[in-house]
């Protein structure tokens, strides 16, 4: 009975763990729609791949744990807001294909809620790869392919499939074509210096900043015998750069606080824009632990 209790408080975490007032479905100011037939292809240097995108993406280069394993690799997530959605490519290494598509897809889900039994099979010259939507509310879109030494998922959020910028971005890729400008690292829309020095609240920007990617935290086994319960809240800083910055505990949890520190730190996001910059902005972050 107890490892019952045990495991049903891990699902009751992952159930519950939030993030709070960090983004919205659209920005505070009505987006110009961005016209399918003006976009440019892109590609990153030493990368097999190109895409087309409304404009100049930013791109954040870091590491990270592969779930279920101790391997690190290193991740790449180019991306850029328009129609009052995102348009992003996340580039995982994958040495030696040790983790399948489908594993990788499962992964993804785990900590973006992509809905499984949406699957469509897509195919990009000569690689067949799957495609999801969300299981929000928000409109959402993901493709997911595995390449040679690469596993590679495109996505839109905010946008209809449906709508032409979403055709127009799904149907531009390519692992045959590698031509395009090359993307480096640091944002395709410079930092105003204002915006480099200042940090905004998020009613000051014009676009908010939209999370992609929010890993619950774990629910340590010195917790469980305890039967810890309770909301931490953070306060930090989501940078132009695209890292979570100045973490600070505003409410805490004796035995969980590092656990979700850990996972706002893992968190993926495209940063908020104000006067076509990106900027900084501070937000709260909460995670619910309930033992039952």
């Amino acid at each position: 009975m107890k490892k019952q209790l045990s495991l049903l408080a891990c699902l009751l975490v992952a159930a519950t763990a939030a993030v709070a007032q960090t983004q919205s479905d659209a920005p505070l100011k009505p987006a110009k729609q961005a016209d399918p037939a003006t976009w440019n292809r892109y590609t990153v240097n030493g990368e097999k791949f190109s895409v087309t995108f409304p404009s100049i993406p930013l791109m954040m280069t870091g590491e990270a744990i592969v779930t279920g394993s101790k391997r690190v690799r290193s991740e790449r997530l180019l991306g850029v807001h328009a129609d009052g959605g995102v348009y992003a490519v996340l580039i995982c290494e994958n040495p030696k294909r040790q983790q399948s598509l489908r594993d990788f897809i499962v992964e993804r889900t785990q900590l973006e809620g992509w809905h499984l039994a949406s699957e469509q099979i897509v195919k990009v010259d000569g690689f067949t790869g799957k495609q999801y939507s969300s299981m929000s509310s928000a409109p959402a879109t993901a493709q997911f392919f595995a390449v040679e030494d690469r596993l590679y998922q495109f996505r839109v959020e905010g946008a209809r499939a449906e709508s032409a910028g979403v055709n127009r971005f799904f149907s531009s890729i390519s692992f045959a074509n590698i031509n395009g400008l090359a993307i480096s690292n640091g944002p395709g829309v410079s930092s105003s210096d204002e915006g480099a020095e200042r940090i905004f609240t998020s009613k000051e920007v014009d676009m908010k900043p939209r999370l992609l990617t929010r890993p619950m935290p774990s629910y340590p086994e010195s917790a469980r015998k305890k039967r810890i319960s309770g909301t931490i809240i953070l306060k930090v800083v989501l940078s132009s750069r695209g890292s979570v910055d100045n973490i600070q505990i505003v409410q805490a949890l004796p035995g969980l606080t590092e656990q979700a520190i850990e996972a706002a730190r893992k968190i993926k996001f495209m940063p908020a824009m104000k006067n076509g910059k990106y900027v900084s902005t501070t937000t709260q972050l909460e995670y619910s632990f309930y033992y039952q």
